[in-house]
């Protein structure tokens, strides 16, 4: 096996992901379920595919030569244990009752953003034109003053084109807006598991983003998976299936335009795929199934 090619997959945080000591006794686990009970959580569907593909050297070669992702998700999709797995995934409660609003009424928002120092750049609308994007192979995208640049001149103001909370702040943080709670909250009515400043916060929540996420939320926000799987959920839900499905032959084409809202600026963000090994692709094409 070649070195690309060695089983080993790469944290999303430091202190993520060791050399998983204990993987025998979470499949000694998994077995000792009955066989009709749902797979619930990530890391025990995750670690019955992982064995497969740490014991199976040539298994983990043919799929690191696979150079797209969408070859990847192809070739794990052949596999008996993948859909076996897949198809054990059960929902772990139903959406709320609620008819998601097309314009909801907006939370109050955080003070407005100050003006970009300079005017902004005809190629990049969120940064001043006192700077400019270049490109290295040795250092990747980085940006070069075109100009004089005073202390305190604002050189980027954007918006995020989603955003997401980590888990240990459900209790103490508003799911939609991020503020501290104060003792009105309000619980989501169906998951229990996130909370809002009011009403206002949570219906806009709903209708943007939580509707999609609330069913299988402990599902794709768990420290089994990493942090990044909730936001690249919550991008996919707002990008929407219909809107992927027609653009899908131009993603690798097209390129992105940095304003608000552009998906195709999401997608091609660097994501440094050939420094990754085999085994770190196989979770990630796995998380992403």
């Amino acid at each position: 096996m070649s070195a690309d090619n060695r089983f080993e997959e790469l944290p999303d945080e430091p202190e993520e992901l060791d050399d998983f000591a204990d993987l025998e006794a979470v499949l000694e686990d998994i077995k000792d379920e009955p066989s009709t009970a749902p797979v619930q959580g990530f890391l025990p569907m995750y670690m019955s595919v992982r064995k497969l593909f740490s014991e199976n050297t040539k298994l983990l070669e043919d799929f690191g030569e696979k150079e797209q992702y969408s070859e990847k998700i192809d070739f794990l999709l052949q596999l008996k244990e993948v859909k076996t797995t897949l198809e054990d995934i059960k929902t772990e409660r139903p959406n709320p009752d609620l008819k998601a609003e097309e314009n909801p009424t907006k939370a109050s928002e955080w003070k407005e953003a100050p003006p970009l120092a300079h005017g902004p750049n005809k190629n990049f609308p969120h940064l001043s034109k006192a700077v400019e994007v270049k490109s290295s192979k040795a250092e990747g995208r980085y940006l070069s003053a075109t100009m004089k640049i005073n202390p305190g001149d604002v050189l980027i103001v954007d918006k995020p084109y989603t955003t997401s909370l980590f888990s240990p702040h459900y209790e103490t943080h508003c799911l939609n807006c991020f503020r501290r709670l104060m003792d009105n909250f309000v619980d989501c009515p169906a998951c229990k598991k996130v909370r809002f400043c009011d009403n206002v916060c949570f219906e806009e929540c709903y209708s943007k983003t939580h509707r999609w996420e609330c069913s299988v939320i402990g599902l794709v926000d768990n420290e089994d998976i990493g942090r990044m799987a909730t936001i690249a959920y919550r991008i996919i839900s707002k990008a929407g299936f219909s809107y992927l499905q027609s653009v899908s032959d131009k993603l690798e084409s097209g390129s992105g335009t940095y304003s608000d809202g552009d998906y195709l600026s999401v997608y091609h963000q660097i994501d440094n795929k050939e420094n990754r090994p085999a085994g770190d692709h196989l979770k990630r094409c796995f998380t992403a199934l």
